[in-house]
């Protein structure tokens, strides 16, 4: 009988433990940093420009342009231009992007007086590079025979399209 207690005894208890080891809860996972995927939130910083200019106006090749830069603060984009050692603002737009549309699209107004410039373009984000192709309208004062279509492809820009390659600091 003795044999047969000590068996029992032993079995409650290892069935205890097993019982307490299973209901154990896992250990919380560490915290990750979050991935933001929101475009305008990949786009904010301060870029350094790598080329701008219009690769399709009679031959015209697009230029390097070391002494300009841009900065997107929140739905502003700001060119910015050298002068001496420091960098200054100039002509600050507002942005509007569409990252769901197939080119993902960008629009920049500006406002002075009794015009308006839009800029209506396209932009991909690939790492720290962002690429820009956009074209100009004006309403108001400035009169435009003709508004330009906005670009629907990186590989085929309209010959008034300006593309831009910015690569961030």
């Amino acid at each position: 009988m003795t044999y047969f207690r000590a068996l029992v005894a032993v079995a409650i208890v290892a069935g205890v433990c097993a019982s307490a080891i299973a209901f154990t809860p896992a250990p919380l996972p560490k915290n990750e940093r979050k991935r933001t995927t929101d475009d305008l939130s990949l786009l904010q910083g301060t870029y350094k420009v790598l080329d701008y200019g219009r690769p399709n106006l009679n031959g015209r090749a697009v230029m390097r342009r070391e002494n300009m830069k841009v900065r997107i603060t929140g739905d502003k984009f700001q060119f910015l231009y050298q002068n001496g050692n420091d960098f200054v603002p100039s002509t600050t737009y507002e942005m509007k992007i569409t990252p769901k549309a197939a080119p993902k699209l960008l629009d920049m107004t500006y406002t002075s007086g009794d015009y308006t410039l839009t800029m209506k373009g396209i932009y991909k984000i690939e790492g720290s590079k962002v690429t820009l192709a956009y074209v100009t309208a004006y309403t108001g004062r400035i009169k435009q025979l003709q508004e330009p279509e906005r670009p629907t492809s990186f590989e085929e820009l309209p010959p008034v399209a300006i593309l831009m390659v910015l690569e961030r600091e």
